[in-house]
């Protein structure tokens, strides 16, 4: 395994592990069935989703995981868009930047999975 298909499946751990701190962090008393809903929906699950499609598209060059790492990444990267303008509002200055941390980790995977495939297709031609 070369370094960009570690850094795919690093990055993509490093989102997940991200969002589970992320939704600990942003419960607050009294906690409330809809933090931990809307932590999991908009957080957990789609870096779930990305930490799984990066795993098994790195390891295995499977095409069924880089579509679930596009459409777990894809999610994150449009809440970067609205994490950016409400979150910080919201949550206020560092709460609200530590959100947009996983969208982060998710552009960067993206980018990695981008340039593995891109490198996979060239050395199969």
């Amino acid at each position: 395994m070369n370094f960009l298909r570690r850094f795919e499946v690093a990055s993509g751990i490093a989102a997940f592990v991200l969002a589970i701190i992320i939704t600990i962090m942003l419960l607050t008393p009294p906690y409330d069935s809809d933090q931990l809903l809307g932590g999991l929906m908009f957080f957990v699950g789609p870096s779930l989703l990305m930490a799984v499609g990066s795993y098994l598209h790195a390891t295995r060059e499977s095409k069924p995981g880089f579509v679930i790492l596009i459409m777990g990444g894809g999610f994150l990267t449009i809440m970067l868009f609205v994490h950016t303008f409400g979150g910080v509002f919201y949550y206020g200055l560092w709460k609200g930047l530590a959100v947009l941390s996983p969208s982060a980790m998710a552009i960067l995977n993206l980018i990695a999975a981008l340039l593995v495939k891109s490198r996979t297709n060239t050395a199969a031609s």
